[in-house]
């Protein structure tokens, strides 16, 4: 199967949430990552409830939902670590370039690994050349 896209994406998760997002995407047909074999998650799931994250798969791709980045922040603290950018004309909350480096950095992972080194890259072009990712 080829997905199309992968977001990460933080919230506090809780089962409120957890079912709001699971509602909003019933259309692209979400199903669990762990469990793809339990079909399509409906968003009265009684697993929900007990999530911390939220890994699934939809018809558009993956998403993941955290509700923290471990060892990084909380999802309280994370807000005050977003900036605003524009994505497809869509007002967004990201995170910031060096919360997103220290994420990276505790996971640990090669893949995570390499991309502190593109983040990088990206810091010393934007010092140079303020404006450039506006």
């Amino acid at each position: 199967m080829l997905w199309l896209l992968q977001i990460d994406v933080c919230a506090p998760v809780n089962p409120d949430t957890t079912t709001r997002i699971v509602r909003a995407l019933q259309d692209l047909r979400p199903v669990f990552r762990d469990r793809p074999d339990l079909g399509v998650v409906l968003p009265d799931n009684h697993n929900l409830r007990l999530l911390k994250t939220l890994y699934l798969y939809t018809d558009a791709g993956k998403l993941d939902v955290l509700g923290e980045l471990p060892e990084v922040c909380t999802y309280d603290e994370l807000v005050g670590r977003c900036v605003t950018m524009e994505i497809s004309g869509i007002r967004c909350l990201v995170v910031d370039i060096d919360t997103l480096m220290e994420a990276k950095r505790v996971a640990g992972r090669p893949k995570d690994l390499l991309t502190i080194h593109q983040l990088n890259a990206v810091k010393r072009e934007r010092a140079q050349n303020p404006g450039l990712f506006e």
